[in-house]
Formats: structure tokens, sequence, C-alpha cells
């Protein structure tokens, strides 16, 4: 594989995974997002920075594009 190839594979995993994060919200185009892990094992979407919720395991913050992508930050 090359390396282009994987990074676009990432890409995918990447957005597939934040897209099935449960959210009760519409993602704004340049907004930033949290996504956290439950004792569940559940994965969500917040607004809540990790620095203001230590409750959950904090997996990565991630940028919503206008493509409807989303980029880690």
């Amino acid at each position: 594989m090359t390396k282009e190839y994987e990074k676009l594979m990432s890409e995918i995993q990447m957005n597939e995974r934040l897209y099935t994060a449960s959210h009760n919200f519409e993602p704004t185009t340049g907004e930033i997002y949290h996504l956290y892990k439950k004792e569940s094992g559940e994965e969500f979407l917040s607004l809540i920075s990790p620095e203001q919720w230590k409750k959950f395991d904090f997996i990565g913050s991630y940028r919503f594009l206008s493509d409807g992508r989303w980029e880690k930050v």
C-alpha cells in the first residue's frame, strides 16, 4: 500500500467513527467537537472540552469541515 492510500483509509475510518458516535446536535462547519467514550464503550461527541470535563475517557478533538468531513485538531 502506498502512503497516500493508507492516509485516505485512515481518514475514512476516522470519519466513519465520528459519524457513528452519538450526539444530540447538528455539527456546525468550522466548530471543534470532542470525542469521548463512556464506561459502557459507547462513543459520543460533545462541545465540552476535556479541560472542562473529566467524567469520560477523552479520545480526541475534531473540526467539522464544510464538505462534511472531519479533521483531527
